[in-house]
Formats: C-alpha cells, sequence, structure tokens
C-alpha cells in the first residue's frame, strides 16, 4: 500500500468521523450507527493496522528482500542461459534441422522431469520474464521496420497469416491443456483406487 492510498483511507476516515459527529449534534440517530457498524470498525481498524505494519518495516529489511530478490532472478536467469547454450550445442550435431530453442526448451524439460532441475530454481526468473515479455519484442519490431520496403507489397498477407495461426495456436494450446488436465485427472482417481484398494486388502489380511 503507498502512501497516496494510505492519504485517502485518512482522509476517508477523517471524513466519516466528522459526519458521525454532525449527525450526533443535529440529532439523526440513524446514521451515527450506520457509520460506527461493527464491520465497518472492523475494517478501518485492520486498514490501520495494515498501514502501521507497512510504514514500520525498516528500510533496511526491505532493501535487503529486494537485493536478494534481484540476486535470485539473476543467478536462475544464468541457469536458463546455461541450459539455451547447451540446446545450442546440441542443435549443431544433429543429423536433421532443429532448431536451438526447441532442443533448449526439450533439455529443460528433461531436467525438470528428471529432477536435475527443479521449479524452484527458475520459477522467479521464469516470472520476470513473463511479466517482462513484451520487451522481448521490440527487436522484432525495429528489424521489420527496417525492412517494411521489401514486404509493403505482402502487409496483408502477412497479417491475414498471423491473424489465423495465432486462432490456430489458441485452439491447438486450448486442447492440448485440457487433454492433459483430463488425463492427469484419471491418473490421481486411478491412483486412489489403488489406494483404496490396497487399503481395503490390508484390512481384510489384518
Amino acid at each position: 500500500m503507498d502512501e497516496k492510498e494510505a492519504a485517502e483511507i485518512q482522509a476517508e476516515m477523517i471524513d466519516e468521523e466528522a459526519v458521525a459527529q454532525a449527525t450526533a449534534r443535529e440529532g439523526i440517530g440513524s446514521a451515527a450507527p450506520l457509520l460506527q457498524s461493527p464491520l465497518r470498525e472492523n475494517e478501518l481498524n485492520s486498514t490501520s493496522g495494515a498501514l502501521q505494519h507497512h510504514y514500520s518495516r525498516p528500510v533496511a529489511e526491505t532493501v535487503v528482500a529486494a537485493v536478494r530478490k534481484v540476486w535470485r532472478i539473476v543467478l536462475q536467469l544464468g541457469l536458463i542461459i546455461a541450459v539455451c547454450l547447451a540446446g545450442e550445442q546440441i542443435s549443431d550435431v544433429l543429423p536433421i534441422d532443429v532448431p536451438s530453442n526447441i532442443c533448449s526448451m526439450v533439455l529443460l524439460l528433461v531436467f525438470m522431469l528428471g529432477g536435475v532441475i527443479k521449479m524452484e530454481c527458475i520459477s522467479d526468473a521464469a516470472d520476470f520474464l513473463l511479466d517482462n515479455m513484451a520487451i522481448f519484442f521490440v527487436p522484432a519490431a525495429v528489424a521489420v521496420m527496417g525492412i517494411f520496403g521489401q514486404i509493403e507489397g505482402v502487409v496483408i498477407k502477412l497479417v491475414l497469416i498471423t491473424f489465423l495461426t495465432t486462432i490456430i495456436v489458441f485452439f491447438v494450446t486450448s486442447f492440448t491443456v485440457s487433454t492433459v488436465a483430463n488425463l492427469m485427472a484419471r491418473s490421481e482417481v486411478r491412483a486412489a483406487e489403488k489406494a483404496a484398494a490396497a487399503g481395503q486388502e490390508s484390512q481384510k489380511e489384518a
């Protein structure tokens, strides 16, 4: 919660107190209980507690936490870059033409499935890359502007192809996610049934 939100909440509390005092002086008894309801009072108390906790946190602790997070992201990015370099080497030695980024993704998937790289080892860097994904489109846009004269006659075709392929990717991704989710649910049900059957057999033997 930033200083602007804190100031707005404090101003709202002051306004409500002024209205409550005014209604009490004028003899209007229906508005004061509404403004001073237990629910509203608990909300204001929780907000005040959050503000006190936010501003009582030492600055040094916040800075140390931020530095640790940045350092963790840098290390995880280094791990991802190492996997990408390994994927490039694999792509160079393969007898067929496979893009290095595909090799890198497959290699990372194999490492994660095998337990060599855990999710926690790349989660922060992955979130950082996803949050700043728009930055990676800047070089492509600049390159397109540089060769716009060469593709000026086929811009409409390129836009149409991009639109159609985006729709196709959307539906294929949705189908893939749905299929994988169903398979995982079925495997969990089968595992639960096997566990229940094993428990019943152990009870019968006992």
